[in-house]
């Protein structure tokens, strides 16, 4: 490759950091087809490119980024795969050889960049101390060299030293570095579920803590189900204990309905759907999608909360740990923004956020990344198979045609229904929904614990017997659940987040790296 060669394959590879950090756009540039797509055209043999992207296509099909787990990296297999086979001529079939190791390593990279990634929202957290909604959102958008440092270096590597440079650098470090690695980033999610049960957690709902954990441990039930079942039993608690219900008169209804009438209009629900975009910009294992929420959600804010305490408060609060599916996140956004309009305090809106990610998750995961995606990617493979430029075309208009609408009709349904919620819930009935949320909130974090938090240990007690056979006996996902109240009780008893980060952090590495913890 010539010079000019070298800065195109730069730019392009650089798309999916800048896609996922400024745009947002959910472009696909960060898929195999696209970048081989766009690499083949640089290198001056697109029919190439994309017959590579469908190939990679096909095999890392199913290999999505789903909750905490980072699994190997297409995207960089479709680099490095792409320039392989236009500059050495070997068949397509052949750079699947090639693809697989240099995804290992992405996935490698990719959990160190969400680990370092887990610095900005300290780096947040004291920007909204002063109130400096600014210095959030530059927090948020300085994952985009981050992001693109970590996947420029297995690119940079094999352009300048070949191939053999990748596969030392994956066995130059021993495979216990990487082990601890991988631990010491999954055990930073502890932090975030730890630190929205410190806000909330209440001993009266213990039970429904230990409910939510039991039905994902024990009976294996996905979070859609089991936000049913918590609705079912704190529903029924509430009409047996003859609590007043939330539910109006019909013409109550209608009458809170045109009381509380959301201001917003068509252009400020669309602003927020492209800052929506945002999402996932600063990804990361601690507190997931926390920041990029608040890209979303600052101005409105700004707006409704004049008292600068206030704001700070509020702006902590949407900080705080968030993990859902980004298109089916812009229902919680809209109610969201519909309850903080008509003056719900902070309470209730965080337990909203809390109760909700798990079911939209689950629901999302199944029908956008399990349905839809393999979908259009099938589509377009059919065409780009052969070659043909339409494959990419296709797919990428297939599912931005479907998804932009989705999120934005997603946006303004929560917002529309929130509007009525907040109509009814005025009085007491307030004080019964922010119990009633606040409830539900614990009963998922239970289920989040166990789904979310990923700790084990490989430790052999005697032959083939592993000490978490024995904890398994005891308990499913006894250390997940120790490690989150461990958590919860050193941020009551006062340390630091920085402190606790800095203890999970080295304790993740050293446990990893002996094998204690996998």
């Amino acid at each position: 490759m010539d010079l000019m060669q070298i800065l195109g394959v730069l730019l392009v590879t650089a798309l999916p950091a800048f896609d996922s950090c400024f745009a947002g756009w959910g472009l696909l540039w960060d898929g195999a087809m696209m970048q081989a797509t766009f690499l083949g055209l640089i290198l001056g043999n697109p029919t190439a490119g994309v017959m590579v992207g469908a190939t990679l296509e096909l095999a890392f099909m199913g290999i999505i980024m789903i909750g905490a787990a980072v699994p190997p990296n297409p995207t960089i297999a479709a680099q490095v795969a792409t320039i392989t086979v236009i500059t050495t001529g070997i068949t397509v079939e052949s750079s699947l050889a090639i693809a697989w190791p240099v995804a290992v390593l992405g996935m490698y990279l990719g959990i160190a960049a969400m680990t370092v990634l887990s610095g900005l929202m300290h780096v947040a957290d004291r920007f909204a101390e002063k109130g400096n909604i600014t210095g959030i959102l530059w927090a948020n958008f300085a994952a985009f060299p981050i992001r693109l440092a970590f996947s420029w270096i297995p690119l940079l590597m094999f352009i300048f030293l070949g191939l053999p440079a990748v596969n030392s650098v994956i066995s130059a470090l021993p495979q216990q570095v990487w082990t601890a690695l991988d631990a010491a980033g999954r055990l930073m999610t502890i932090l975030g579920v730890s630190m929205i049960l410190s806000m909330m957690f209440q001993m009266k709902f213990l039970p429904l803590y230990l409910l939510g954990f039991a039905l994902a441990a024990f009976a294996k039930f996905g979070l859609v189900a089991i936000a049913m079942i918590l609705v079912g039993i704190i529903g029924a608690v509430y009409i047996l204990g003859r609590k007043e219900s939330i539910l109006p008169t019909t013409a109550a209804s209608e009458k809170g309905t045109e009381q509380s009438k959301g201001s917003l209009t068509q252009n400020d629900l669309l602003k927020t759907f492209v800052r929506s975009l945002w999402l996932q910009t600063s990804l990361n294992y601690e507190r997931m999608e926390a920041l990029g929420y608040i890209q979303a959600v600052w101005p409105l804010l700004k707006r409704w909360k004049k008292d600068e305490k206030e704001l700070k408060e509020w702006l902590k609060m949407h900080l705080e740990y968030y993990n859902t599916q980004p298109h089916f996140s812009n229902i919680i956004l809209g109610i969201d923004l519909a309850l903080t309009e008509q003056g719900a305090d902070i309470d209730t809106v965080r337990a909203l956020k809390v109760g909700l990610i798990g079911p939209f998750a689950g629901i999302g995961d199944s029908l956008m990344w399990f349905t839809l995606l393999p979908i259009c990617t099938l589509i377009g493979v059919s065409y780009a198979a052969g070659g043909n430029l339409l494959g990419p075309i296709v797919y990428s208009i297939l599912w931005i045609g479907i998804t932009w609408p989705l999120r934005y009709y997603f946006l303004k349904i929560g917002y529309d229904q929130g509007t009525r919620i907040a109509g009814v819930l005025t009085g007491e009935r307030l004080g019964i929904f922010r119990e009633i949320m606040g409830a539900f909130g614990i009963g998922m974090l239970g289920a989040l614990t166990v789904l979310f938090v990923n700790v084990t240990t490989p430790l052999v007690i005697v032959g083939t017997i592993t000490l978490q056979s024995i904890f398994d006996a005891l308990l499913p996902h006894l250390l997940p659940l120790i490690a989150v109240f461990g958590c919860y009780r050193l941020l009551k008893k006062g340390w630091s987040v920085l402190k606790l980060v800095a203890v999970i952090f080295i304790a993740g590495f050293v446990l990893g790296y002996f094998g204690i913890i996998g």
